[in-house]
């Protein structure tokens, strides 16, 4: 805003005329999740194998192949843990038993995600991503328990109609994203500053 705190301040004394507000979107309908177009197609590979640092630990346990060892990574450098879940994702890439473990899982989540989407119109929250630079939609996946979420999926609506799942977020990441919108309306994601609440 400007003229308040710093940062309003400084827009103020190096921009005239003041930038414009951004513009994320042109139709408001961008905002909702036509849960008639269906469940998304999903990008399982991008999630599964290099994405598979972002699971909860449980998941991983209960899914992993037979022969990976979890180990703790909170006393890992940040190389030894970047190796980790290399050979992590190499072995589930490796195991087609494990890997559709991970992907039966995670389309059982995207079946009750879409489900409260038709129930709640409020369940699919707007992102801004800029990585990509487009407006995307994030949706709740509940993986280890049906009451907790764990990890919001990241959807785009396609010139055809239909949705694309691109990429899984921690709920932290997912906040900082819908956060550049607006502040996120929801049951499901909350600022993790004053600590998360989940919801089926």
């Amino acid at each position: 805003i400007p003229a308040e705190d710093t940062a309003g301040q400084d827009l103020v004394r190096n921009f005239k005329p003041l930038p414009s507000p951004a513009h994320y979107f042109d139709q408001p309908s961008d905002l909702l999740y036509d849960f008639r177009a269906g469940k998304p197609e999903v990008n399982w590979k991008h999630i599964v194998i290099d994405n598979v640092d972002r699971f909860p630990v449980g998941l991983v346990k209960e899914n992993r192949p037979a022969d990976f060892e979890v180990r703790d990574v909170s006393t890992m450098t940040d190389d030894e843990r970047d190796d980790y879940y290399v050979a992590l994702g190499d072995a589930i890439a490796n195991d087609s038993k494990s890997y559709r473990m991970f992907i039966n899982r995670l389309k059982d989540a995207l079946d009750l995600s879409i489900k409260r989407v038709s129930w709640n119109f409020k369940t699919a929250i707007p992102q801004y991503y800029s990585a990509v630079e487009k407006l995307q939609l994030l949706l709740p996946l509940c993986l280890v328990t049906d009451d907790k979420v764990d990890l919001a999926l990241a959807v785009e609506r396609t010139q055809s109609g239909n949705y694309l799942g691109h990429t899984i977020f921690p709920l932290d990441w997912a906040y900082r994203n819908a956060r550049l919108i607006c502040r996120p309306d929801s049951d499901w994601l909350v600022c993790p500053m004053y600590g998360r609440r989940h919801s089926p």
